[in-house]
């Protein structure tokens, strides 16, 4: 029988059912959280947003399938972290690629 707990949408598939009021809050919230996993590099800057390292600022330096070994500047240490746990930290000047949508393909 197949069940769905490890199935990760696209981000189009996801945005088909995004405002479905019948799939809980907390539960679209998590999906959101491993889309965004699946797209993280090595060398990419990120931000920590849960767990014991919340809110510290680092680099991946290694990629496994469910988490990150980053280096954390401020406390100057090597941490694994799930990725599920991370936001890419993008600043001023940084450039992009525009992955989807309309502008597909445009770099700024």
């Amino acid at each position: 029988m197949y069940t769905p707990e490890n199935a990760i949408p696209s981000a189009g598939e996801y945005s088909l059912f995004s405002t479905c009021s019948s799939i809980p809050v907390d539960v679209r919230e998590e999906t959101v959280k491993q889309i965004i996993s699946k797209s993280f590099c090595v060398d990419d800057a990120v931000k920590v947003i849960d767990g014991d390292s919340r809110g510290l600022f680092g680099h991946i330096i290694a990629l496994r399938e469910k988490d990150a070994d980053l280096f954390l500047p401020l406390e100057g240490l090597i941490s694994t972290i799930p990725l599920a746990s991370l936001w890419k930290h993008l600043k001023i000047g940084d450039e992009v690629c525009i992955k989807s949508g309309t502008h597909k393909g445009i770099t700024g």
